[in-house]
């Protein structure tokens, strides 16, 4: 694509309101390998509101040729309780075994406070641990990626929602036992009441050297290493003062509205414990936009690494349906607007 003239993806659309009320919202999307086969999850709700929350939904989609051949609507019968409402989903791809594990939430009504933290096993599910909470920053719906290749070795990321402007950030270098302190990620703009949002961690293009030398459009250059935040100690202390680009790249995705949940973005990070990498987004859908989920494809299928996205999506409101959409590592270089002055 030429410079100043982003294109957009061609997107399917999944799962759509239907006239009697029910609606389709938090998606969440699992490839297994090795087809692959492309597993999409979503809450079926008898109204747009939460409390309305029903049923998980699944269509499974085969990637053949660049496309997605997709089947039809299942629901889920068995993933529910009595006088509970199953929301959340979030699919698991377990390697050795090929077992695909749907974690979700069974909802009665209760208060909480939201904090974002892990909750991991470490023994192939068998046993669970709660890891601790992003201590000092309101926080909610979370994603986490593995950075390797950092100057103090591989860290946890965790990217969450937060109602305080931007996106919060957190690193831990314990495998999510616990997390540093939290740090507002200024490029990552929220609207008021913050919305969900979704991060990929991929290998960089290699050689990573390569793309070392070069001033990625859209990123913001530091002649000297930019201010992360507090001091930490330890490993991390080093790694967050590095602009430099990692061995892990990630890609964000989110609305880009500031007001509204409009316009579906992604971005890119080539440094991510740099709190100023990221990329002006590239809008890859135009109008209201809501959660979504990212997948990192491999790059058998698309020649090269690629992505796939399903979103809310809509006309006038961002719950009108759930969109899939597909594209490469390429597309998202092409398409990142150079960053505003």
């Amino acid at each position: 694509a030429e410079m100043g003239a982003p294109h957009t993806p061609a997107r399917s659309v999944l799962f759509q309101r239907e006239r009697t009320g029910l609606t389709y919202r938090v998606p969440a999307l699992l490839p297994v390998p090795s087809g692959p086969t492309l597993l999409a999850f979503a809450e079926q709700r008898l109204s747009p509101d939460d409390s309305h929350a029903h049923r998980l939904v699944l269509r499974r989609g085969t990637l053949a040729g660049g496309s997605v051949q997709w089947g039809s609507l299942h629901v889920l019968g068995t993933a529910a309780l009595e006088e509970h409402r199953s929301m959340n989903p979030c699919p698991v791809h377990e390697a050795r075994t090929g077992t695909v594990f749907l974690f979700f939430i069974l909802w009665r009504i209760c208060r909480t406070s939201p904090h974002a933290f892990v909750f991991y096993s470490d023994d192939l599910g068998q046993s669970w641990r709660h890891g601790g909470l992003v201590p000092n920053l309101r926080s909610g719906e979370c994603q986490l990626a593995a950075v390797e290749g950092g100057p103090g070795g591989p860290v946890l990321y965790c990217n969450a929602r937060s109602s305080l402007g931007s996106r919060v950030q957190a690193l831990s270098a314990d495998e999510g036992t616990s997390f540093l302190p939290g740090q507002l990620v200024p490029p990552l703009a929220e609207t008021s009441r913050g919305c969900q949002g979704s991060v990929v961690g991929f290998p960089a293009p290699f050689p990573s050297w390569l793309w070392a030398g070069t001033q990625l459009v859209g990123a913001k250059s530091h002649p000297q290493p930019p201010s992360s935040g507090p001091r930490v100690q330890g490993s991390l202390k080093e790694a967050s003062e590095a602009p430099t680009p990692s061995p892990t790249w990630l890609l964000y995705s989110h609305p880009t509205g500031r007001r509204a949940r409009l316009h579906m973005g992604v971005r890119l990070s080539r440094a991510p414990l740099d709190l100023h990498s990221w990329t002006e987004p590239w809008v890859i859908h135009e109008g209201p936009s809501g959660y979504s989920d990212l997948a990192a494809l491999p790059g058998r299928h698309m020649g090269g690494l690629a992505f796939a996205c399903l979103y809310e999506s809509g006309v006038r409101v961002s719950y009108e349906e759930i969109s899939f959409c597909l594209f490469s590592l390429r597309d998202v270089l092409d398409n990142i607007p150079p960053r505003k002055q």
